[in-house]
C-alpha cells in the first residue's frame, strides 16, 4: 500500500541497562497522507551507543493504533542508525509498517 508521506511525533522514555545499552518505549501521533490515516504509535525499543556516545543503532517494534479506517492495529518494526550530540539526534530509519516498507529521517531533542 502506498502511504504517501507519514509524519510521526513521539515522546520516548529510555532507561540504561549498561553503559552503552538502553531500553525504552514511545507513544505519540502519526498522520499519513495516502490514504488519510491518523493514529497512535506504541513501540518498545533497544538502543546501542558507540563512538563515545556520538553514534547509535536502535531497533524497535510494536503496534500503531489506526483511527483512519481499515485495520485498527498495524504491526511496526524498525532499525535506525545515526549521530547524536548532547541534545540533538539525527538518523535514518528503515521500517515496516503493515503492509508496506518505509524509509525515513529521524530527528530528536533530549529534554
Amino acid at each position: 500500500m502506498d502511504r504517501g508521506g507519514i509524519f510521526d511525533a513521539d515522546l520516548a522514555v529510555e532507561t540504561p541497562l549498561a553503559r552503552a545499552i538502553s531500553v525504552g518505549g514511545r507513544f505519540g501521533v502519526f498522520v499519513a497522507t495516502r490514504p488519510d490515516l491518523v493514529g497512535v504509535p506504541l513501540d518498545l525499543s533497544l538502543r546501542l551507543r558507540f563512538a563515545r556516545g556520538r553514534a547509535w543503532l536502535s531497533g524497535r517494534g510494536g503496534l500503531y493504533l489506526n483511527f483512519g479506517g481499515g485495520s485498527v492495529l498495524l504491526g511496526h518494526v524498525a532499525i535506525a542508525f545515526g549521530l547524536a550530540t548532547r541534545s540533538l539526534t539525527v538518523g535514518l530509519e528503515v521500517a515496516y509498517l503493515e503492509p508496506s516498507p518505509l524509509i525515513g529521517l529521524r530527528l530528536g531533542w533530549r529534554l
